[in-house]
C-alpha cells in the first residue's frame, strides 16, 4: 500500500489577503506574482488574527507567512502573533513593507525571515529553499 505525501501547507495571516472576497483579485496577484516558489504548496488564507493562531496552534504547517499590518487598528498585530505561535511551525517569516527597524523587531519577536511586500520571489524562493 502507497501512502500519499501529504501536501506542505502555508498558513498566510493578511488581512488583505485572507478576506474571503475582498482579497479574491490580491489573491490571484499574490499566487501569480510568485506562482513558481508556492508551485508545490497548498495556501491556507485568514483574516483573523485569533483564526491565524487558532490555525497555527492546531496544525503542522511548514511555513507561517504573516502580516505586520492588520488594518489601521492594529498597525503592529504581527509582532503579537509572532509571539504567539513561535513554536508551531519551523519558518515563521514577517511580511511588512516597513522599514528596516520593523524587520528588525519582527527577528525579536519570533520571525526566522523578514520579506518586503514588494514583489520579491527571489527573496522567498531563498527561503523555502533553504
Amino acid at each position: 500500500m502507497v501512502i500519499p505525501k501529504m501536501t506542505q501547507q502555508i498558513l498566510i495571516g493578511d488581512d488583505q489577503l485572507g478576506d474571503p472576497v475582498e482579497g479574491k483579485d490580491l489573491r490571484t496577484l499574490f499566487e501569480l506574482v510568485y506562482q513558481k516558489q508556492l508551485r508545490p504548496f497548498e495556501l491556507i488564507y485568514t483574516a483573523s488574527p485569533q483564526e491565524f493562531v487558532e490555525l497555527a496552534s492546531s496544525r503542522e504547517y511548514q511555513i507561517l507567512l504573516i502580516d505586520l499590518r492588520w488594518g489601521s487598528e492594529l498597525p503592529t498585530e504581527g509582532y503579537s502573533l509572532l509571539d504567539k505561535v513561535r513554536d508551531c511551525a519551523p519558518v515563521r517569516v514577517l511580511w511588512t513593507s516597513e522599514e528596516e527597524k520593523a524587520r528588525e523587531r519582527g527577528y525579536e519577536h519570533g520571525a526566522t525571515h523578514c520579506i518586503g511586500k514588494r514583489p520579491a520571489p527571489e527573496e522567498l524562493e531563498r527561503i523555502l529553499s533553504s
